[in-house]
């Protein structure tokens, strides 16, 4: 009798353990040869998987930031020159993307994926690769939406799907947040400037990062008519007269940029000049699509309306 219960109770404990290991593995994102994971990139190209990647090259600075997010920072086996966050980034190695692409050098470090982005690199870049039997993945995105969908492309290939959407998630969050906070506010008008008068003044208009977040903010950006990243004059500028300036222009020799427009002799009544409302903000946190946009849109709306 006692061995009859032995065996029951032996048989329970199997039947639980196999039911836990098929949920387990049924909730689990399993990738394959006979379970493939096929996934459009953001230049709709179709990129077929049969294993989850464990070496992974990033071509683009917004792709790096995202790996890192995800916490898998440790698969990344080289990144592109201009990615420099967050701070480990220093101690990846670095590939020449200021010059041009070694393919040879990419080819040879044998990845299971590279994240390239139109922007970043050429069409010859990405044929040559994929030629040679690298897995390459476009990640491109111009809008805060599409920045969604950019993470969740890139959480999904990587094994991640659900730790992706958890951050897209709060960053909508955030962002609703703020627009809730400002929905009263008086309408400001701000210039954003990107490239000194020293180097030709450009801006940032519609279809871009920095736009959609002044409208967020409820400001009007005074090239909003423009598209994209262009150049405009000083004229213009001061028939608009912005109430703010805002400038991602990097600290030269001994004037900050923030001084060098307050000292243009032309611009002294401007009314952002008038009321030493000139500020300075990483271009960064502006620009790549990363959940480091709600940052930027945090540091901009501090800047504008002082909360």
């Amino acid at each position: 009798m006692k061995n009859k219960i032995y065996l029951i109770i032996s048989i329970t404990i199997i039947t639980i353990s196999v039911f836990i290991c098929i949920l387990y593995f049924a909730n689990k994102e399993t990738v394959n040869v006979r379970n493939p994971l096929v996934i459009t990139d953001t230049s709709n190209k179709e990129v077929t998987f049969t294993k989850i990647p464990e070496k992974i090259i990033s071509l683009i600075p917004a792709a790096t930031e995202t790996i890192y997010d995800l916490n898998l920072q440790d698969k990344l086996i080289a990144i592109d020159s201009y990615s420099n966050y967050p701070e480990d980034t220093k101690n990846k190695t670095k590939l020449d993307t200021n010059t041009g692409l070694n393919i040879e050098s990419i080819v040879s470090l044998n990845p299971d994926v590279v994240f390239m982005s139109k922007m970043g690199q050429t069409m010859d870049q990405y044929n040559n690769l994929t030629n040679s039997g690298i897995k390459v993945v476009m990640v491109d995105a111009s809008s805060i939406e599409e920045t969604y969908s950019m993470i969740n492309l890139i959480g999904k290939v990587l094994g991640k799907g659900k730790e992706s959407v958890k951050i897209t998630s709060q960053m909508q969050i955030d962002f609703n947040d703020i627009k809730n906070s400002i929905k009263n506010k008086d309408i400001k008008t701000v210039y954003y400037e990107i490239s000194p008068l020293e180097y030709g003044l450009w801006t940032s208009g519609n279809n871009t990062f920095e736009n959609e977040i002044m409208q967020l903010l409820n400001t009007t950006n005074i090239f909003k008519d423009t598209t994209g990243w262009s150049e405009v004059s000083e004229e213009q500028v001061l028939i608009k007269n912005p109430q703010y300036i805002v400038t991602t222009a990097l600290n030269y020799g001994e004037t900050n940029p923030v001084d060098e427009i307050l000292n243009r002799a032309s611009w002294k009544n401007i009314d952002a000049v008038k009321s030493n409302k000139v500020y300075n903000i990483n271009p960064d946190i502006m620009s790549r699509p990363t959940k480091r946009l709600v940052e930027g849109t945090k540091q901009l709306k501090k800047l504008i309306y002082g909360e």
